[in-house]
């Protein structure tokens, strides 16, 4: 969490520990194996919902989410109307507050994921010293 420290907002930031899921695992390793400095589960001021990841590339800030179907469609054997709405409302709110803050926000769905690496790429190409 030290780099989150040096940022602008970090008496904004706080992370929490969480069982991630198998993306978030496989997500997490993509951003250990380019090296990419980043933390778990961080909630930006006091608002009530996390981001998946916070990600630095030479000391710029992203955020980082990934949205499985939940997100997009309501299944009735996972969430009730109202926990479709909440998740729909939360989504929205962290898109809001990202753009407020000046953070870009990256979302990640199955349609998308594959290309993660190359998201990645990109941003180091765009941000890294190298």
């Amino acid at each position: 969490m030290s780099w989150l420290e040096g940022y602008s907002l970090k008496k904004t930031w706080h992370t929490y520990n969480s069982n991630p899921s198998y993306i978030e695992k496989q997500i997490e390793n993509t951003l250990k194996q380019n090296d990419i400095r980043y933390a778990r589960e961080v909630q930006l001021c006091d608002y009530p919902f996390r981001y998946d990841f916070a990600i630095n590339i030479n000391d710029y800030i992203f955020l980082l989410e990934y949205h499985g179907d939940q997100h997009y469609n309501r299944n009735p054997d996972m969430q009730t109307e109202e926990q479709f709405e909440k998740q729909q409302m939360s989504d929205k709110e962290k898109v809001r507050l990202a753009e407020e803050h000046s953070i870009e926000l990256i979302v990640i769905d199955k349609k998308n994921y594959d290309e993660l690496e190359h998201i990645l790429e990109d941003l180091c190409m765009h941000y890294c010293d190298y």
